[in-house]
């Protein structure tokens, strides 16, 4: 029996700076770099920028998952260059990074997961997608994770152009609670954008939930 070990891809070494200088120029000096030395299909590295006057929170960014195309992504966003990614999330700037408890880990453990679903699960990721959660991030009462465009950013740098013309999408990841992300996937997106705001783009555990002014169902 014969086993194939999956090959796994990076960034070439112009591509790895372009990607890398886009988000220090985007999100911030990187204040520490998480590498993954056991991986497959990709190199995993987790760069955090440090809270600033203009982004007063950590901005928590993957390198290296938009050096593999993702697959079975519809035609129609082919052609508009969607099918590599890089993943973003942003915590207050008095979130404990270096306690491993699940309470403060589990952004780090979900971009690290999330870096390889696509792969391992022959599907994609990009704006819009949600995905229900089996019970509770630790310390919320969220249950479920909506990737978006980066908040607070223009719409020029949702992107970067690699060498070969391709570009590689930044998505980032926000928290919602059970009834916000059915309510994005039954009823309209658009509208739970609105009620989100800015504001939501920066993980608060105790954040107000976006529907409460709307009928009692939802």
């Amino acid at each position: 029996m014969c086993f194939f070990k999956s090959k796994i891809e990076k960034y070439s070494k112009k591509d790895l700076y372009t990607v890398t200088n886009h988000i220090i120029n985007t999100f911030g000096l990187v204040e520490k770099k998480l590498r993954e030395t056991k991986s497959k299909y990709i190199e995993r590295t987790i760069l955090i920028s440090k809270p600033s006057e203009k982004r007063p929170y950590y901005t928590l960014t993957t390198v290296g998952m938009g050096a593999r195309v993702m697959r079975n992504i519809p035609q129609s966003l082919r052609k508009e260059g969607v099918g590599r990614a890089e993943l973003l999330i942003c915590l207050p700037k008095n979130w404990d990074l270096k306690d491993r408890d699940e309470k403060w880990y589990w952004p780090i453990a979900y971009l690290r997961a999330f870096m390889q679903y696509p792969f391992a699960q022959r599907t994609w990721l990009g704006y819009e997608h949600t995905i229900q959660l089996g019970g509770k991030l630790l310390g919320t009462n969220f249950k479920g994770l909506l990737f978006d465009y980066p908040y607070e950013i223009k719409k020029s740098d949702y992107s970067v152009q690699l060498e070969n013309g391709e570009k590689v999408w930044f998505y980032q990841i926000i928290p919602l609670y059970a009834n916000e992300a059915v309510y994005k996937n039954e009823e309209d997106y658009k509208t739970l954008k609105k009620l989100l705001g800015e504001k939501y783009g920066v993980v608060n555990p105790r954040r107000p939930n976006a529907l409460s002014s709307l009928k009692p169902n939802f």
